[in-house]
């Protein structure tokens, strides 16, 4: 799997559109004819099989022997490329069959630009027939914008804490997790050997960061983006966060390097042993089996603060159709096996990925799943309370809102500003962006419907 960061600018201009032609024009070719040697074509973009590409290479190679009479073209592009190429091949009226969205920054700029096809009729037509497709899926998942559904949900993500039962044995500390936040900083100042060890990693300056600090607004009782019209970023328990996190770098020295680490740092620096807990995402166990750290570890829930707190992300990982597609109800039934039973249950077998199918999870909790013990620490996580997607929150020009909120949160570690004077400052900028949306699409409201 990949540890790339994902992030991706919503709005390219015109001149770096022309610039990027020769990818734009990539893109242009994979469609192809309708008939290839008298089949029917399917295209088809995503970036996950470069990241799972034994189970996708197998559901590619299934779906062809099941349909002998169509031709799937497959284009496999790591994250950040696929989705650049994306938005350049939507601007080009270039966009394969059916693609791999991300639903923080491409659904509701595709769907206002016209770029994929709504479902309904699709999933009507499918009801009507005796399958319900989107009952089989977990009320958390995204499928769609404004009233009509887009996608079909794949993957979601929440978080899980990350701790070296050896280093808290031999710190004398309970073998187990911190249960609450004030409980995480204490095991922090005791495990503190700097440098060879910090107590905790955060991740501060990546474009994940949400990742490793979201969940700690949602424990103190907030939010962190527009809720009900008006922003939480700059409301008094919000400022609180901030300087409890601010703090945790400056006042506690336990967190090491906050404004150059991103998660690609944390958990190379988890798996050798120099950061003895972290936050991140569910999925993230497999990619420390990998590194091979030398020391034992384990998942647990994040701990409590005034109440639990977990991002929960229900569109990591979805499936559209492109509004251009020639044989749309070819691309609806391979997006519903990109979607579909097996091939959720090939990924949760192999990779502990939030998936979305309801009756995985059941599965999960069976024990039957491959990556059943680490899925059950997601799944009691999601479940907790105060579990909220905080890229719903935030401007469709996520990049840009991230960037914003970053560099006044530095300036708060560097003392150059209070927690108040950046978050102030942030509400600011990102009522900016959300107006330079509404005056190119009209106000956005809800981002996304479930």
């Amino acid at each position: 799997m990949t540890n790339t960061p994902r992030f991706t600018v919503p709005h390219i201009s015109r001149r770096f559109l022309l610039q990027s032609s020769a990818i734009a024009l990539g893109a242009a070719a994979l469609p192809g004819d309708l008939f290839a040697q008298g089949k029917m074509v399917v295209s088809h973009s995503n970036w996950r099989s470069t990241e799972l590409p034994e189970i996708f290479s197998k559901v590619f190679d299934d779906y062809r022997k099941a349909n002998p009479n169509v031709d799937l073209q497959i284009e496999e592009i790591g994250f950040i490329e696929y989705i650049k190429k994306m938005e350049l091949s939507g601007q080009a009226g270039a966009l394969p069959d059916t693609l791999e969205l991300w639903v923080p920054t491409q659904l509701a700029r595709f769907v206002e630009e016209g770029w994929i096809a709504p479902l309904d009729e699709l999933i009507d037509a499918d009801k009507a027939a005796g399958s319900d497709i989107l009952g089989a899926y977990e009320p958390w998942a995204d499928t769609g914008y404004k009233g009509s559904t887009y996608v079909l949900p794949s993957l979601g993500l929440t978080n899980v804490l990350l701790w070296n039962r050896t280093a808290f044995k031999e710190a004398g500390l309970p073998d187990r997790a911190p249960e609450t936040i004030d409980e995480m900083l204490e095991f922090a100042m005791k495990l503190n050997k700097p440098p060879e060890m910090y107590g905790l990693g955060l991740d501060g300056n990546g474009p994940e960061l949400w990742l490793a600090l979201a969940w700690m607004f949602y424990a103190n009782e907030t939010r962190i983006g527009r809720v009900g019209g008006d922003f939480q970023i700059n409301k008094p328990k919000a400022v609180e966060t901030v300087q409890f996190i601010v703090d945790l770098v400056n006042k506690h020295g336990v967190v090491p390097s906050f404004t150059t680490t991103d998660f690609e740092k944390l958990r190379s620096s988890f798996a050798s042993g120099r950061v003895a807990m972290m936050p991140d995402w569910n999925g993230v166990p497999a990619v420390i089996d990998g590194l091979k750290p030398t020391f034992e570890w384990a998942i647990s829930p994040l701990p409590k603060g005034k109440t639990t707190g977990a991002m929960l992300m229900g569109g990591d990982s979805t499936y559209a159709i492109s509004a251009k597609a020639k044989d749309k109800k070819a691309a609806w039934e391979f997006i519903k096996v990109l979607a579909g039973h097996d091939t959720q249950q090939a990924i949760a077998d192999k990779w502990p990925f939030l998936i979305t199918r309801k009756e995985i999870w059941n599965e999960v909790e069976n024990g039957t799943v491959g990556t059943s013990d680490s899925l059950k620490v997601a799944l009691e996580q999601s479940r907790r309370p105060n579990a909220y997607d905080t890229y719903r929150e935030m401007p469709p020009q996520l990049l840009q809102a991230v960037d914003i909120f970053r560099t006044e949160l530095h300036d708060v570690v560097a003392n150059q500003q209070t927690a108040q004077e950046a978050m102030d400052r942030v509400a600011d900028q990102w009522a900016d962006l959300y107006q330079q949306w509404d005056d190119s699409y009209g106000e956005l409201g809800d981002r996304y419907t479930r």
